[in-house]
């Protein structure tokens, strides 16, 4: 039997009860005794090219190459067609990063310039820390800081600023800042530096990823319950202050070639949950929304399947609470999934399209090598009708790698339902695939549990018992009977065919 699935992906045989192995297209495995489908993403009609997004003044803005566009509730309006490499609030004020100066607004639509003077220009990432606004050089080792809200103080060429803090030697670049415990924290590819007041705002290495220097390395970096998340190469990290912890996602398959995902991107941290893209290391790969809860991994949503474009973002909407993501593609497209606002459960928002199926990890009850045979599954279940349905398929031994699957059958009536097989089958492993489906979008099915009635039918062997009269010249040979039992002795004590 197994009742829940919140130790996520990548458990290939059954040794947790509850991890599984994969899913593919929308299925939520995230909450306690219960599977359902996951909220679907929605299409916002937007082509413009796009990397992340904020909250500001109770709307929501996303930037990038295509420049800033706002939502409106149905789509967006553009409100700046400059490029830009970030965009930043403090609260009263909107600032946008372009490659020239940097600029501001009260209102979202009408800019001008910010910073001391036209060496405010190209800054690449925003953090606040100690009473201060941080502001990172593009392509520079430069971080300076700025104390009014308007950033009238913030000055931009490392060169001329007395006070800009210089983060490690030459060589590398700022590729992310982060507030954590206390402190401000720089990243390069080639490690992390901390910026405190100690002795004054100087840089301190406290990481280094030096032997490993990649394009990957910090890509994304967030701060989600107590603890420093970021990237380095094909890794998730996290990191306490004192401590560093690979956390990354397991493989999910089990056979060769072994899948697995990589190249993470776009951390957010909503509630409960730690969410990021990555992307598997297949040639047509697959591109996900993965949401970590500290546990297991699981995967939400698959936007891309077909090895084709990248998720450029991702990005939490607080004032509707959407979960936003971006395909770069020939035409990108911008999609949000819908959040319920008190709790992390799924969205009643979901596909009445398009397959959805949960993969269990593979059954061998302990015992590989020996035969099994089973008649029945038995699977518990709420909201499940003729119209919302979960089938039930297996495969087994050779079946499992191929990927051939049988119909078991359908599950559509709750709160039980048992399923016999039509002859008992034999295996000495098995795993079964759910098929979640609904005709109505504000409706899923939901998987409780399922239980397998099975018996083992190890090879049948034979013992035998009997008495040896042992005398002197019992034998042919004339041995004694001292000889005999020493032996005996010998032949039962031997690990070898006698």
């Amino acid at each position: 039997t197994q009742a829940d699935f919140r130790h996520g992906i990548g458990h290939h045989s059954f040794t947790d009860a509850s991890g599984y192995l994969k899913t593919s297209g929308n299925i939520d495995t995230r909450h306690g005794g219960i599977v359902t489908l996951a909220s679907q993403a929605n299409n916002a009609s937007d082509s413009y090219a796009k990397h992340g997004g904020l909250v500001f003044s109770g709307d929501f803005y996303m930037f990038g190459a295509g420049g800033i566009q706002k939502w409106g509730g149905s789509s967006f309006s553009r409100v700046s067609s400059t490029a830009v490499n970030t965009a930043f609030t403090t609260g009263s004020y909107i600032f946008a990063a372009p490659e020239g100066r940097l600029q501001k607004s009260t209102d979202g639509s009408s800019w001008s310039d910010a910073g001391v003077n036209s060496d405010a220009t190209d800054f690449a990432y925003f953090s606040i820390w100690g009473g201060y606004v941080w502001a990172s050089e593009e392509d520079k080792n430069f971080v300076h800081y700025a104390s009014q809200e308007d950033l009238a103080d913030l000055e931009g060429d490392g060169t001329t600023d007395t006070n800009v803090v210089t983060v490690g030697p030459t060589g590398q670049a700022v590729v992310g800042l982060a507030s954590f415990s206390n402190a401000l924290y720089a990243a390069r590819p080639d490690g992390l530096w901390v910026i405190s007041d100690q002795n004054g705002f100087k840089a301190r290495q406290v990481l280094s990823f030096a032997d490993e220097v990649h394009g990957n390395n910090f890509r994304t970096m967030t701060v989600w319950q107590g603890a420093l998340y970021f990237t380095i190469r094909h890794k998730i990290y996290r990191w306490t202050g004192s401590s560093l912890q690979d956390v990354s996602p397991p493989r999910i398959n089990d056979a060769f070639p072994y899948v697995k995902y990589g190249s993470f991107k776009n951390l957010v941290a909503r509630g409960t949950h730690l969410y990021c893209t990555g992307r598997t290391n297949e040639s047509t790969y697959t591109e996900s929304v993965l949401a970590y809860d500290g546990v297991g991994w699981h995967a939400v949503a698959h936007p891309i399947t077909d090895g084709t474009g990248e998720l450029s973002a991702l990005v939490l909407d607080v004032d509707n609470d959407y979960l936003w993501f971006t395909i770069d593609l020939a035409t990108d497209e911008t999609h949000y999934i819908k959040l319920q606002s008190l709790s992390d459960l799924p969205f009643a928002d979901f596909l009445t399209t398009g397959n959805h199926y949960l993969y269990t990890s593979i059954h061998d009850m302990g015992f590989k090598k020996i035969d099994k045979s089973a008649t029945e599954v038995m699977v518990e279940s709420t909201n499940c009708t003729a119209d919302r349905t979960i089938v039930v398929k297996y495969a087994v031994d050779g079946n499992i790698d191929s990927g051939t699957y049988t119909t078991l059958g359908t599950v559509n009536e709750s709160p039980t339902e048992t399923l016999t097989f039509s002859t008992p089958v034999q295996f000495k492993r098995i795993q079964f695939r759910f098929d979640f489906d609904t005709d109505n979008a504000a409706q899923t099915p939901v998987m409780r549990s399922y239980s397998l009635k099975y018996m083992m039918r190890p090879a049948t062997s034979y013992g035998y018992s009997f008495d040896i009269e042992v005398t002197d010249n019992a034998s042919e040979d004339g041995r004694k009977s001292a000889q005999l039992v020493s032996d005996l002795e010998t032949a039962r004590a031997s690990s070898a065919p006698v």
